[in-house]
């Protein structure tokens, strides 16, 4: 007997799933925040440690996280992109406008941009989300629920779709590829699409004795779907008359709410003087607030100057401050649900408040019934037209109408039923489940493929017709399958093998061999030997700050190196490596950037200070950022560090020198304070606050084969203001140097043959003076030690 085959109804605003087992339909709870709720909100959160929400979920975590902060919008070029088609090509740059600050992305609507070819995706933190990732992602985090509701993993779908996507032909056929390609890339074997009025039509047939002529009037928030149908109790007494559909629906509506209403408590239809005459506030500012996303363009460097001008010479200041702060504090999404309730509002009221508070503003802006009618009065002329069309598509008169179906958040507006009821009789018009009769027509069609009693065709990934190609722009794209794998753990259909949370020790190894370890004794299966080690201890969903050969910076946390070796991939997969490239430099980026300087040391022994004010938001902007001009030698070491610390810098020929913060070069082009012969190399360095030097035997060194001695930093010599190249204090007359930590923080002792293993260094006798050092730990044959940490 083969499995159920599901029904879902993905939406523009609402989703839902339905199965039909033959024992009955029964809907599946995907909203987790309300498990009662026949549907979920088709919202996606993604933070920028690519973090996924959905539902209303998604929409919490994102007014939780952004409301009330601030914004910085920057216009980044993300690359180049190719789009070819059977009868074009052409290249052209990418920008986006980042918004720098910003803890995440909300996406709502994502149906509506299926029929957009130049709407190929976005960029969130620093990876680029193709559009259909984007639907994936939603896609799979639904079907993650279901399985777990039906213990095994649907593999089957009967989609909803409009009856048109977009008003061209090419829009439409794109639209249906690109979400049966999302589809695909969530894990769904075979694809049915259905449409949705007729979906609904399926639903309203469970409850009929007799045939009749019915007309579906499915208006959502993205498109509005007619379909004539004839219909009788038996599924094979189904015959579709005619169908049609305009991508007319809620959200427009809501555009143009906000936009007629609000704007003039924003100054919209103001003035402001200049030296010479008096102008008006342009009006394509308040143009941005017909969508909650485009008004965030107003956050951009040149607009920002150019608010700030208006308001210092405006006329009403306080509206253009109230902009300012609306923008600037990130209140867009609220405005724009504070407008859709009270759209709400009106289908039971004549009148209603939209209501929206924040720093510098408080608005009640009152819109009666006539006010909202007036605002979409194209828009009903427009569906009053086409319904003319799809009767006469039909051949049919009003009066052949037997029964109007009704359905969707939109068809509730109180202009459609009337609309409705002047054109075929108020007796005539039914209402429905509102939010699930598509879902539920959705899950009887989807049994009804199951059982051979409905002729349905099924698209399996051989069948995904071709769409325009895109060139992946300069930001890597984001790796899918590590984002699914996360998501099953998430949803709870995978078990993690490591405990979640806590810290995690990394070990980076020279030649991309980047290791996380819970802190117990492991193996490390090295392909070949190291030069060097550096680690480093966070808590597993904290961001790591890596630096290749080629000055390349990359966010990444341990969670999500580890998820990579699972996958059997790694950093060089998901950041798209060039040639030779490999990471060096490791550092913890959420303490780094609590610093005022990021200091690099290098491996030819050069070290500069960036003042991180800058530095942090390139490192953090979409695209990996990477300098010009690269110090010579590898990274060994990224530390934040304060004017009053010194750096202290290591080499494997058991040299060590402290280089003050305040040295005059330092901060300027860097400088080269140890010189190391060519087949020797600077191994890393810490950062010293003021005072590290005073404790005594405060530090270890250990050399590679095995033996160790304790250090006073008093010991090492520090570097005269205004001089390079000073001789390092030799720390030990065995060579080669394997680390140099400070002894409390010492737990774990790396080699090669051992791994990592535990290690007690407070049995070391006080400094003895000299070079001279004591056995450590006893290696066998070939072994050597490689760090502390």
């Amino acid at each position: 007997m083969t499995r159920p085959i599901i029904g879902m109804d993905f939406g523009t605003t609402n989703s839902g799933m339905a199965i039909d087992d033959g024992r009955g339909l029964r809907f599946l709870a995907l909203d987790t925040a309300r498990p009662q709720d026949k549907v979920v909100r088709t919202a996606v959160y993604i933070t920028t440690d690519q973090q996924i929400h959905v539902g209303r979920t998604a929409v919490d975590t994102y007014l939780e996280q952004n409301t009330g902060r601030a914004v910085r919008m920057e216009r980044v070029w993300v690359g180049e992109i190719e789009v070819r088609a059977e009868d074009m090509y052409y290249v052209e740059d990418v920008y986006v406008y980042n918004d720098v600050l910003s803890p995440g992305r909300l996406f709502l609507s994502l149906k509506s941009g299926l029929r957009e070819p130049d709407y190929v995706g976005t960029v969130v933190g620093q990876f680029f989300y193709g559009l259909e990732d984007l639907i994936a992602l939603y896609l799979t985090v639904t079907r993650e629920r279901a399985a777990h509701q039906l213990g095994y993993e649907p593999r089957e779908v009967v989609l909803g779709r409009p009856v048109r996507f977009a008003f061209t032909p090419e829009q439409d056929r794109l639209a249906q590829a690109r979400l049966l390609d999302a589809a695909f890339r969530a894990g769904y074997e075979r694809v049915h699409f259905q449409y949705e009025p007729i979906a609904a039509a399926y639903s309203y047939a469970t409850t009929l004795t007799r045939p009749e002529t019915i007309l579906v009037f499915d208006f959502g928030g993205g498109t509005l779907d007619v379909t004539i149908m004839r219909l009788g109790p038996n599924l094979r007494q189904r015959e579709i008359l005619a169908t049609g559909g305009v991508p007319i629906a809620g959200d427009i509506f809501d555009q143009k709410l906000v936009r007629a209403k609000l704007p003039r408590h924003f100054g919209e239809g103001s003035y402001y003087r200049t030296d010479h005459k008096r102008m008006p506030v342009p009006g394509w500012i308040y143009d941005t607030m017909a969508d909650w996303q485009h008004i965030l363009e107003l956050q951009s460097p040149d607009n920002k100057l150019m608010l700030a001008d208006i308001a210092q010479k405006a006329e009403r200041p306080r509206e253009i401050e109230a902009l300012i702060s609306l923008v600037a504090e990130n209140y867009a999404l609220n405005m724009f649900d504070a407008a859709e309730q009270a759209k709400q509002e009106l289908s039971d009221k004549m009148g209603a408040l939209i209501k929206l508070d924040g720093p510098k503003f408080h608005v009640r802006q009152l819109v009666t019934r006539t006010d909202f009618e007036a605002i979409i009065r194209s828009e009903v002329q427009a569906i009053e037209t086409h319904l003319e069309e799809i009767l006469s598509q039909a051949g049919l008169k009003p009066d052949d109408i037997d029964v109007v179906v009704r359905t969707g958040g939109s068809a509730e507006i109180p202009i459609f039923r009337r609309l409705l009821a002047d054109k075929f009789g108020r007796e005539k018009l039914r209402e429905v489940d509102t939010f699930g009769s598509v879902t539920a027509g959705l899950g009887i069609i989807a049994q009804g493929v199951r059982e051979g009693e409905i002729d349905l065709p099924g698209y399996t990934p051989a069948d995904l017709p071709a769409v325009p190609a895109h060139g992946a722009p300069r930001v890597s794209p984001v790796n899918l399958p590590l984002l699914q794998k996360r998501i099953a753990l998430q949803e709870g259909n995978v078990t993690d093998e490591t405990e979640a949370g806590g810290q995690r020790l990394v070990l980076l190894a020279q030649g991309n061999q980047l290791l996380v370890r819970l802190p117990t004794a492991v193996e490390l299966p090295f392909h070949e030997e190291p030069a060097w080690l550096t680690a480093v201890t966070v808590d597993y969903d904290e961001p790591l700050l890596l630096l290749t050969n080629l000055y390349r910076f990359l966010l990444v946390t341990p969670r999500q190196i580890d998820e990579l070796a699972e996958l059997q991939m790694g950093l060089a997969d998901l950041h798209q490596f060039r040639k030779g490239e490999e990471v060096y430099g490791l550092g913890d980026w959420g303490a780094i950037k609590t610093r005022p300087w990021l200091s690099i040391i290098t491996s030819r022994g050069y070290a500069r200070a960036y003042r991180l004010s800058t530095l942090a938001p390139l490192i953090e902007s979409p695209a990996p950022y990477q300098f010009d001009e690269a110090l010579p030698g590898v990274p060994v070491a990224l530390l934040g560090t304060d004017d009053a610390d010194e750096l202290l810098m290591y080499a494997d020929n058991g040299r060590a020198l402290r280089v003050p913060m305040s040295h005059p070069r330092l901060r300027v082009r860097g400088l080269q304070a140890m010189q190391v012969p060519e087949e020797e190399r600077v191994l890393g360095g810490w950062g010293l606050t003021a005072g590290a030097h005073e404790a005594e035997d405060a530090w270890v060194l250990v050399t590679a084969s095995g033996h160790g001695r304790r250090l006073p930093l008093a010991q090492i010599p520090v570097l005269a203001t205004g001089k390079v190249n000073h001789k390092p204090l030799l720390l030990s007359s065995r060579r080669p140097v394997a680390g140099l930590a400070p002894l409390a923080g010492v737990r774990w002792l790396v080699s090669v043959e051992a791994g990592t293993r535990p290690c007690d260094l407070s049995v070391l006798p006080p400094d003895m003076g000299g070079t001279k050092t004591v056995v450590l730990v006893k290696l066998g044959r070939g072994d050597r030690v490689l760090g502390v940490c």
